[in-house]
Formats: structure tokens, C-alpha cells, sequence
């Protein structure tokens, strides 16, 4: 491993590296990487910043593996700074980068359940604002923003609650009445919500709905 991570420091090397950590993480084998996970994810996430593109998704596909093979091993504050740089890349620009971005989410929130609240400090408001976008349509994105939305459900934590999950996903239509931009020829006009992001975000609302336990519910 150390040799593996020496490598991470050349540029040549780099993605090669990633790959060949995300192969012994994921491995049938279960090589234990606990002694190791920490300073591995430390010296990958900052990766998240880099202009390539091709350096970000290994490093989501990487950092996705070492914490589903952590058992818990990183620390609640690495997790959420490796939320905060995996919010800046969800947005419509890269769909299939946002994608790996909420499943890393997923994975974190799984692993670590008190990083919730980092998610929904962090990941959340750039989940809702992609569900706006009319370039969301049905696919592999919006499936992992429904896992997202069935994860927080399911682990029904007090740091993001039934109705936070509602009330933010709602919040997108509730504003739409009173939005306005601006029309090409420079005259204020109403702006709405396209059909694919209400679909979209009736398929949220939807999923909270069946996925939060009926007694968390009830307390509304």
C-alpha cells in the first residue's frame, strides 16, 4: 500500500494508483485496509478539486470503495470534509460525475450515520437545486438521488428529519409562484419549474413518504 501511495504524488501515476486502491477496496478478498483507510482518504479527497475530470471520477469511484470497506474506520470530520468537496460537483454541467458524487453520499451516510448532518448541511441543497434542472431526466442520476432521499429515510436520524426532507425537496415548487427571470429581450418574466423537474421531485416526496417509519410520520 505504501508503494501504491507514493505514486499518488506523480501526476503520471496518479489515476493508475487510484485504480489499483480501488481494486485491493472492492477486492472478493477482503484485504483489511483499516490501518490505512485514513490516510488514504485524507490524500484523495483533496483530488476533488483538480480540473480533470477523469482524476475526479476516479477519486469519487476510490473514496467510494475505501468507505464501504471501512467498516466505520474514517472519522466523522474527514467525512465531512470529503462531503463538502463532493457537493461542489453535483450540479447539471456533469451529470455522470454527480451521479458518483450522491452515491459516495450514500456510502458516507451508511458507514457514518452522524455525518447526516454534514450532508444535509453541504449535499443536500446541491441535490435540490439539481432537481430543478430539465437536463435531469430518468436515468442513473435520478436513481441515485431516490437512494439518497431512501438512505436518509431509512436511518430516520433527529439530524435530518421527515419533514426537513419534505420541506426541502418542496421547497423548489413552493417558491416557483413567486419566481421571475429575465427574458431575452430584457423584460421580467414568470419562471417555471420544467415537467421533468416536478416528476423528479414528486418521485422524492414519494420515496420519503414509503421509506420513513410510519410512527416518524405520525408526529407531523
Amino acid at each position: 500500500i505504501d508503494a501504491i501511495r507514493s505514486r499518488l504524488s506523480n501526476q503520471i501515476t496518479r489515476q493508475a494508483a487510484l485504480k489499483a486502491i480501488r481494486t485491493i477496496a472492492s477486492s472478493p478478498l477482503r484485504i483489511d485496509l483499516q490501518k490505512n483507510t485514513t490516510q488514504l482518504a485524507e490524500g484523495l479527497f483533496h483530488f476533488l478539486r483538480q480540473q480533470s475530470r477523469s482524476l475526479k471520477q476516479e477519486t469519487l469511484l476510490t473514496l467510494d470503495a475505501l468507505v464501504l470497506s471501512s467498516n466505520g474506520a474514517i472519522a466523522t470530520e474527514l467525512c465531512a470534509k470529503i462531503l463538502v468537496d463532493s457537493a461542489k460537483l453535483i450540479n447539471d454541467n456533469d451529470l455522470y460525475l454527480s451521479q458518483l458524487a450522491i452515491r459516495l453520499s450514500v456510502s458516507i451516510v451508511q458507514c457514518r450515520p452522524e455525518s447526516v448532518l454534514s450532508l444535509k448541511k453541504d449535499v443536500f441543497p446541491s441535490v435540490c437545486s439539481l432537481l430543478q434542472s430539465p437536463l435531469l431526466q430518468e436515468g442513473s442520476t435520478l436513481d441515485s438521488i431516490l437512494l439518497l432521499i431512501k438512505t436518509i429515510a431509512l436511518l430516520n436520524h433527529s439530524d435530518f428529519t421527515y419533514d426537513e426532507i419534505i420541506s426541502k425537496s418542496m421547497d423548489p415548487v413552493e417558491n416557483d409562484e413567486d419566481a421571475m427571470d429575465i427574458s431575452a429581450d430584457g423584460e421580467m418574466e414568470k419562471k417555471s419549474l420544467s415537467r421533468s423537474a416536478l416528476s423528479s421531485i414528486s418521485k422524492c416526496v414519494a420515496t420519503a413518504c414509503l421509506n420513513t417509519p410510519e410512527v416518524d410520520k405520525r408526529k407531523r
